[in-house]
C-alpha cells in the first residue's frame, strides 16, 4: 500500500497531473528530481502519519525501514562520489545500518555507482518537512495540511528553494 502512496496517489501520479495543469509551459515540462522523489517519500510518511491503515504499527515500521534505506543512500551517495568509499564498504554500510541482506546491500551499493543522485529522495523529503514546519509556524492555528499540499503542488515540479520563496516570501534555511 505504501507503493500506491509513492507511485499513484498522492505520489507521482498526483504530482504529474497537477504539474500538467500549470499555466506556464516550462513548469509543465520541467521536473526537478529532488522535488518529485522527495514528494513521494514525503507522501509515504504523511499517509501513515495521517492514519492510513488505522495506525497499524506494521505500516509505520515499513515507512521507517524505507526511510532508513533512503537515509543510507543519502550518506553513501555522497561518500562514494566525494570520499572514495568503495562498493564493498558501501555494501557493508547497508548491511550494518539499513539491516539489508548481503545480496540486497550489494545491489544498493552497485546502484550507487551509477546513480550518485539517489540521495534525492531523502534530501527532498527533508526539505519538504522543513517547509511544512515553517509554513505551520507562520500560519499558526490556520495551518491546513491539505492547503499546504495544494499550494506546494501548484508550483510545479520546480526546485524546492523556489517553492519556499513562493510559499513563505523568502528562501530561509532549506534544512
Amino acid at each position: 500500500m505504501l507503493t500506491c502512496a509513492h507511485e499513484a496517489y498522492p505520489g507521482h501520479h498526483l504530482q504529474f497531473v497537477t504539474a500538467n495543469q500549470h499555466h506556464r509551459k516550462w513548469r509543465r515540462l520541467f521536473a526537478h528530481a529532488i522535488f518529485y522523489e522527495g514528494w513521494t517519500l514525503w507522501c509515504e510518511q504523511m499517509m501513515v502519519d495521517e492514519g492510513l491503515h488505522g495506525g497499524d504499527p506494521k505500516y509505520r515500521l515499513a515507512v521507517l525501514q524505507a526511510a532508513l534505506m533512503r537515509a543510507c543512500r543519502y550518506l553513501v551517495g555522497i561518500r562514494m562520489h566525494t570520499r572514495g568509499m568503495t562498493v564493498e564498504q558501501v555494501a557493508m554500510f547497508f548491511q550494518e545500518n539499513a539491516y539489508q541482506t548481503p545480496h540486497n546491500a550489494m545491489v544498493e551499493a552497485l546502484r550507487g555507482t551509477g546513480d550518485p543522485g539517489y540521495l534525492r529522495y531523502q534530501l527532498g523529503k527533508l526539505m519538504i518537512l522543513k517547509l511544512r514546519d515553517d509554513v505551520r509556524i507562520k500560519q499558526g492555528a490556520a495551518f491546513d495540511l491539505g492547503k499546504f499540499h495544494d499550494a506546494f503542488l501548484k508550483q510545479g515540479a520546480i526546485p524546492i528553494k523556489l517553492i519556499r520563496r513562493a510559499m513563505l516570501g523568502s528562501d530561509g534555511p532549506l534544512l
